[in-house]
């Protein structure tokens, strides 16, 4: 059949798939063949008859002429590293159709050759469709000139493009929606599959955001991330959402964390609204002032009650109790967020609104004197001198470690927090894992080595039917029959995969929270087997494979500890340590005494994991056991 059209416009592919930008190269794909004899089409035909045929093929020229794509030849072209099929195009034209034309000629016996639009024809063969093929003059005689220009031309079809804004799929879809489709619908006509209502309900969540819109094109944001910034905007938190455009941009690893982490706060935040109203209204029953975060209780007039002892006549190193200062009136307390069996909890933390006013002494203060004001002359013995340099010294060390207590708090808070949040994108990545079925480089070594050792994880995840890798693939099961029907299903090479799923999950339940900062060798060698195989750890998964220690944090904020050098500073309360790890300080565990202090540890740095067993000690602590017995005071 054949028939004369307007020649449509050239476009991008909706699904941002078909026809993508090639990856230049020196080679080329060679065209298909078809065996025929030249000479016996064209030596039986008169001169008559050959003029007669060309004019046939000259006003064919500029037409679009629809054939079986089994029967056109795919021609030499540029593309040669992207040219496979893919699901989404081939769903969408067995849908639709073919609905752009591909270029191409008749050879000498009327076979047509594609010379622009391979991937279309391939996509039309599987899904069994006609394709529309604007029909051309045969290239030129000269060799040379004929190649240069199919060159030229192949590059251009797939570099000259701009494909659809943000902004112009929002407003695509928003005219959709005025039709009554749903996100659901507007994906099944786009031919999209898995995953395709996501896909619409993102972009029509970032579209109907300005800030998110403009950062997309500024940025080159995902649409997964512009999506995730529009959310941020919606409930009026900007600033979080430009964090997470400068996440985006700068450390992408870290986004998805971080929105986790955000989006459990939010959760909690009216919750800790209610709790903040409550403990601010029985305050101000009880006539207490409440003082707000600008007001420092370690410098200035106002004082924490940890610092301060009742009178300059009270014995150096006491400390006023709330119910002694009740009855001042400067008593005064701060609201602060504390953690408390993995919940945010409001406390007050009490003080005095000017202790000097209401005739108070810092608590290290020298007997009789009330703060540390250098004495006015020379003429003071110099026993008090000494003695009023060893109180100051004193109370510097106090000072310090109050402060490096609450360093030590809020940095294994906030890391909790962030560790918390990184769970759901590891898992997400690996039900993405599963469903693939490209062979893994290194699997069986990591395999063989994981089954050599049968370490805790392996076995606990047996014994307990392979929860997690259930939850992932959505069996809706807890048992071993449906991974079972998978796995019996399944070629060589995903078969390989699933074994390394399953081991991937075991090893991912075993995951205490505390593998940050107390990894185990194990902990490491899962977060390197991860990385091996392409996942982007965070910088607080990062941590399992090199510690950060508190000490340097602390050292880093506050300097050496003033008072004594040789001591660690980690002997303090360590804030909200879990029972993981105050367990793993004791030496002890839930495994019937078994230990895994043979276990190898791995090279962070080693893409392929080793099949050598090493004996190798415990992972060491970067606490001391003593810092897990309880939560330090912010």
């Amino acid at each position: 059949m054949t028939s004369t059209v307007e020649i449509p416009a050239q476009r991008d592919e909706d699904n941002g798939q078909a026809d993508e930008a090639m990856t230049m190269s020196s080679d080329v794909v060679g065209p298909e063949t078809v065996d025929f004899d030249e000479s016996s089409c064209t030596e039986a035909l008169t001169e008559e008859e050959l003029r007669v045929r060309r004019a046939e093929r000259e006003a064919e020229y500029d037409t679009i002429v629809y054939c079986d794509p089994a029967d056109v030849v795919i021609g030499v072209n540029v593309r040669t590293e992207n040219a496979d099929t893919d699901p989404t195009t081939v769903q969408d034209m067995t849908q639709r159709g073919v609905d752009m034309a591909v270029k191409g000629y008749r050879d000498d016996d009327g076979t047509v050759v594609i010379t622009m639009g391979q991937r279309r024809v391939l996509n039309a063969r599987e899904a069994q469709c006609e394709v529309p093929v604007w029909i051309q003059a045969p290239p030129s005689d000269d060799e040379r000139k004929a190649t240069i220009d199919r060159i030229i031309g192949q590059v251009n079809e797939n570099d000259l493009r701009v494909g659809l804004t943000l902004g112009d799929r929002y407003s695509a879809f928003q005219q959709l929606v005025a039709f009554d489709l749903k996100p659901a619908g507007i994906a099944r006509k786009l031919g999209r599959g898995k995953g395709g209502k996501a896909y619409v309900e993102n972009v029509l969540q970032a579209g109907a955001s300005d800030l998110a819109r403009a950062a997309t094109e500024r940025y080159d944001l995902t649409l997964d991330q512009a999506a995730v910034v529009a959310e941020f905007e919606a409930r009026g938190d900007l600033v979080n959402a430009k964090e997470l455009i400068r996440l985006a941009v700068a450390e992408p690893n870290n986004f998805q964390v971080f929105a986790d982490v955000q989006r459990r706060k939010h959760a909690e935040a009216e919750r800790v609204r209610a709790l903040t109203e409550q403990l601010t209204r029985e305050l101000v029953d009880a006539k207490v002032t409440i003082l707000d975060d600008t007001i420092d209780a370690d410098t200035g007039p106002a004082r924490s009650l940890d610092r301060l002892r009742l009178t300059p006549d009270s014995e150096p190193g006491s400390e006023i109790t709330i119910e002694q200062h009740s009855s001042c009136p400067g008593h005064a307390a701060w609201l602060y967020e504390d953690y408390q069996e993995g919940r945010t909890v409001i406390a007050a933390r009490y003080g005095c609104a000017d202790f000097l006013e209401h005739d108070h002494a810092l608590s290290e203060a020298p007997a009789g004197r009330s703060d540390f004001t250098p004495y006015a002359t020379d003429d003071e013995d110099e026993a008090d001198v000494a003695a009023f340099d060893v109180a100051r010294a004193a109370h510097a060390a106090a000072e310090w470690q109050r402060r490096a207590n609450s360093i030590r708090y809020n940095w294994v808070r906030d890391s909790n927090e962030k560790w918390d949040g990184s769970s759901e994108k590891r898992h997400k990545w690996l039900a993405g894992f599963a469903a693939k079925s490209a062979a893994l480089k290194g699997a069986q070594v990591f395999l063989a080595t994981q089954k050599l050792k049968g370490g805790r994880a392996l076995r606990r995840s047996m014994e307990r039917n392979h929860k997690l890798a259930n939850t992932l693939l959505k069996t809706g099961d807890s048992g071993r029959r449906p991974l079972a029907e998978l796995i019996s299903t399944a070629k060589a090479a995903k078969a390989t995969r699933y074994d390394v799923f399953l081991t991937l999950c075991a090893m991912e339940e075993d995951l205490h929270r505390d593998a940050w900062r107390t990894p185990y060798p194990e902990n490491q060698e899962y977060l390197t087997a991860l990385k091996g195989w392409g996942y982007e750890a965070s910088s607080i998964e990062l941590r399992v494979l090199k510690p950060e220690r508190v000490e340097d944090v602390i050292t880093e904020k506050l300097g050496p500890d003033p008072e004594a050098e040789d001591e660690d500073v980690s002997n303090g309360r360590d804030g909200e340590d879990s029972e993981t790890t105050r367990t793993a300080a004791a030496g002890g565990g839930d495994d019937d005494g078994d230990s895994d202090s043979d276990d190898e540890v791995v090279d962070p740095s080693a893409i392929e994991l080793s099949a050598d067993v090493a004996d190798s000690p415990p992972a060491p602590s970067t606490e001391d056991s003593e810092s897990a017995d309880g939560e330090a005071t912010a």
